[in-house]
């Protein structure tokens, strides 16, 4: 597992396993449909791609289309690292273009549904006097993650849906 992640930010940090999260993460390799709905009115719809860049860690590449909530349409990208800690432990970092710092650390709970393997949990972090609270949702073909922003400079809502 990574010995580079960071201190914890997560609420629930134990893994109840009913199956192996490090299988799982594995398997996210390749392109994703990805939606987002945003509060404000604004979506995105684009790709999302997990490339393997060493052992336990992807970059996570998004490109699409942002539409604002006056109808304007930007092109937009993004890219993310997602880092396997161990022991259910899930580390979402800013890409190293945009610093490489941590945005949330996930403690991840394993739970079976109809459809398989289901992984949830919770983290936040600070940003000025802002909290963002994101809730996981990971599944082998649907990945679905809430973030709430609740301060001073924004209150949004944002859900994003992956899907194969």
């Amino acid at each position: 597992m990574s010995s580079d992640c960071a201190s914890s930010h997560t609420r629930k940090s134990a893994l109840h396993s009913h199956g192996s999260f490090e299988g799982f993460f594995s398997g996210l390799t390749g392109d994703w449909r990805l939606t987002r709905e945003i509060s404000d009115g604004s979506r995105f719809e684009g790709l999302a791609r997990f490339t393997d860049t060493s052992p336990n860690r992807y970059l996570l590449q998004e490109n699409g289309q942002l539409v604002l909530q006056n109808s304007v349409t930007l092109k937009a990208m993004r890219e993310w690292q997602w880092i396997y800690c161990g022991n259910g432990l899930l580390e979402i970092r800013y890409s190293a273009k945009n610093g490489g710092g941590t945005y949330h650390q996930i403690g991840l709970l394993a739970f079976e549904n109809p459809e398989g393997q289901l992984w949830q949990g919770e983290a936040f972090h600070h940003c000025g006097n802002d909290i963002y609270t994101g809730l996981y949702n990971l599944a082998e073909n649907s990945l679905n993650i809430r973030h709430e922003i609740n301060g001073p400079k924004k209150e949004l809502v944002i859900r994003s849906h992956f899907f194969r």
